[in-house]
């Protein structure tokens, strides 16, 4: 019996520059070092999507954290971040 794909899995790659990115069925990179602004830019368009300075600034923070820290940001740790940045409203 074959398993259905849930819909928001990937199921074609994403196209970067004419060159497809290697992604899981769920969308993640298999080689971290084949992020690019350029595959955040398609992937988002996949979705439908145009990056906006508020979004790469939550990419940035996302990145930078990783990078830092080696695990994904607790969220209450993204609330308090964009909370000193954008103000109560916007942050959380």
């Amino acid at each position: 019996m074959t398993k259905k794909l849930h819909p928001n899995f990937l199921q074609d790659p994403v196209i970067v520059d004419g060159r497809a990115v290697p992604t899981d069925r769920e969308g993640y990179l298999q080689n971290l070092d084949d992020w690019s602004p350029d595959f955040a830019r398609a992937l988002a368009a996949r979705e439908g999507l145009a990056l906006t300075d508020e979004h790469w600034a939550v990419i940035q923070f996302l990145r930078d954290f990783w990078h830092e820290h080696g695990v994904q940001a607790q969220v209450r740790v993204m609330i308090r971040h964009f909370t000193a940045l954008w103000g109560t409203e916007r942050g959380s």
